[in-house]
């Protein structure tokens, strides 16, 4: 990773890549015999986006003992090669009208009512916060943001296609008021209280979620909007 890498944003980025299905699979070998040479061109241009390859690592040993080794990529035909770069260009970019789209599709209309209840809040409390949609061929999502014009705004939650509400934790510790040890400790409890678990420590990292098909219940739902709403207070105020 290099002595500069940050970890946490290292493994946030394998998450948020896994999610959208960005892998690339490699085998790697002395020797990538016919068949498997046959087999990974076959995938990698029927597996979209995923990429599958094949490193062919040759080695060769002079006279006088100098040893040279030669890689050999296998599996980038040139099929391939265009159907990644015509979906590299028709990424999805997600907004309101698509996303519910797809989610009642996948979920259900109960479920699809609770995600409305949550942005319809999220929206009424403009210019407050904002919504930002992601991007994705499959997998989107949009993120409320607590704007703040003179101080860093905070990530308050993401709702994604699987139907997963989200936080992190390192979002909130570094924002006032909760950078307060106090502060971070009732926020702790606040949010515990709705199945979102912080740590106790603040510069650890975690990324609790729920499930929005837990908030049936009303008085469910009720308790998750208040919980976030009494975070925007308190961050308007800190």
């Amino acid at each position: 990773l290099g002595l500069d890498a940050n970890e946490e944003k290292f493994w946030q980025k394998v998450k948020t890549n896994l999610q959208a299905n960005k892998i690339r699979l490699v085998f790697v070998a002395d020797n990538i015999p016919a068949e498997l040479r046959r087999v990974v061109e076959f995938l990698n241009e029927q597996i979209d986006p995923v990429e599958v390859l094949a490193l062919e690592i040759k080695q060769y040993v002079s006279q006088e003992g100098l040893r040279t080794l030669v890689p050999r990529l296998i599996g980038q035909t040139t099929e391939a090669q265009l159907k990644k770069s015509s979906t590299t260009r028709e990424r999805r970019r997600w907004d309101e009208v698509s996303f519910f789209q797809e989610f009642k599709t996948r979920w259900g209309a109960d479920e699809a009512a609770i995600l409305r209840k949550i942005h319809e809040w999220a929206k009424n409390q403009e210019p407050i916060t904002s919504i930002q949609w992601g991007t994705g061929d499959v997998y989107g999502g949009f993120t409320i943001i607590v704007n703040q014009p003179e101080k860093k705004s905070l990530e308050l939650f993401s709702i994604d296609i699987s139907g997963h509400l989200e936080i992190y934790s390192n979002k909130y510790s570094c924002q006032p008021p909760f950078n307060n040890n106090g502060k971070w400790l009732e926020l702790r409890a606040k949010l515990s209280s709705i199945g979102l678990a912080l740590p106790g420590n603040s510069e650890e990292f975690r990324a609790p979620s729920l499930r929005l098909s837990t908030l049936q219940d009303d008085v469910a739902l009720q308790q998750v909007i208040e919980t976030f709403h009494w975070i925007i207070e308190e961050v308007n105020q800190g």
